[in-house]
């Protein structure tokens, strides 16, 4: 009995990942597009992340919020740069840059 219970939760654990990986595989980040004001704020919210600076954080947000709100900025954008910083106030500035770093190297620039 203990056997086939082992048997069963090495099955589901092996489901699970599969399952995880299979959601996750080949996600990119959202990308920011071609408004190159855009491209500077957010290159301002990874500056303020890695200084750990709440002031630039606050600044460069306020700065993403109206771009997004003037559509220069994807929502789907503003909403992944809102959980990093949401992280960041959190006390995971760490963290929080290094998914910055990623989200920017996950960039296609159109003037590239």
């Amino acid at each position: 009995m203990d056997l086939k219970r082992i048997v069963v939760a090495g099955a589901v654990a092996g489901l699970l990942v599969i399952v995880g990986a299979w959601l996750t595989w080949g996600r990119q980040p959202p990308q920011i597009g071609g408004d190159k004001e855009a491209y500077v704020v957010v290159e301002a919210i990874f500056t303020a992340l890695s200084s750990k600076s709440e002031e630039r954080l606050a600044k460069s947000e306020e700065q993403m919020h109206a771009l997004r709100d003037a559509g220069k900025l994807p929502v789907p954008v503003a909403d992944y740069l809102d959980g990093m910083i949401k992280d960041a106030r959190a006390g995971q500035w760490k963290a929080a840059t290094k998914q910055m770093f990623v989200f920017m190297k996950a960039q296609r620039r159109p003037d590239a």
